[in-house]
């Protein structure tokens, strides 16, 4: 049901379950109403006419979330166990599913920071990942010229992959391309002193950062208003607590705008 907030008229009623009820509160996201009936069905609705936009199978026992374009909810899955969903939101086609040895979901997810946290019956709390977020913490071999680092996780017969490309030359490393920020290094390799150098043409709040191969923050060279035009940082090797780090490979990354990128940087001693 559709309901003005001013007037408190009906906009448009859409009858979905028959002889059971609706328990749970439906998720909005845009213009886009995510909920469950009680005979095992979830929908997704047209929150201006309530017409049906997809629906497929599936119980819900508490409210769903969304984030990245998916819409996460619990349910009972069979008298043994529960499940944690992963819908996408354009068309209700499963992300990803997660089986607990619990009997039902029962909690609403809370999702901050790219993290879905979500209770079940069985006491145990979840956290998953909304999208690919990966940390590599081993030593990464990549031999001289175009290289691609490329990562997949499976589950419940679904695959989802990322893939970064970079180049190695005989002197450094360097991620493919800049095309937004022209984000360049000089030296590169270094052994005292780095200019980082990058164009902005639209003003904005901008971060520069340095982070190593394992994607622990190493320094922030930049966090502030920027104005249009091109700007020169240094790095001087060091952490952000002003200790040197080792020699090695670390990626130096600019974010402004929504627009992200990277470039490498080589450490020599």
């Amino acid at each position: 049901m559709g309901i003005d907030e001013l007037s408190g008229e009906t906009i448009w009623q859409v009858k979905i379950s028959y002889g059971t009820m609706l328990s749970a509160t439906p998720a909005f996201h845009d213009d886009r109403l995510y909920f469950a009936d009680m005979e095992n069905e979830f929908y997704a609705l047209s929150a201006d006419d309530g017409k049906d936009i997809w629906s497929t199978p599936g119980t819900q026992s508490g409210s769903p979330g969304i984030a990245d374009g998916i819409v996460f909810y619990g349910e009972r899955f069979n008298s043994y166990k529960a499940r944690v969903n992963a819908l996408d939101c354009q068309d209700g086609s499963v992300v990803w599913f997660y089986e607990t040895s619990g009997q039902y979901i029962q909690s609403s997810p809370a999702i901050t920071d790219g993290i879905v946290y979500i209770a079940g019956t069985d006491g145990d709390l979840f956290a998953f990942g909304t999208g690919l977020k990966f940390t590599y913490l081993d030593d990464l071999f990549a031999e001289v010229g175009t290289n691609e680092l490329i990562v997949t996780s499976f589950y419940g017969g679904a695959a989802a992959a990322d893939t970064i490309s970079f180049t190695v030359t005989g002197t450094g490393i360097n991620l493919l391309p800049s095309q937004v920020f022209n984000l360049s290094v000089s030296p590169n390799p270094f052994s005292s002193s780095a200019s980082v150098s990058f164009d902005l043409s639209i003003p904005g709040e901008t971060t520069v950062k340095v982070f190593d191969l394992s994607g622990r923050e190493v320094s922030v060279l930049v966090n502030s208003e920027m104005t249009t035009g091109k700007h020169t940082v240094q790095w001087d090797g060091s952490d952000q607590d002003g200790h040197p780090v080792s020699a090695g490979l670390y990626l130096c990354r600019i974010e402004s705008q929504r627009v992200i990128e990277t470039i490498g940087l080589c450490l020599l001693k």
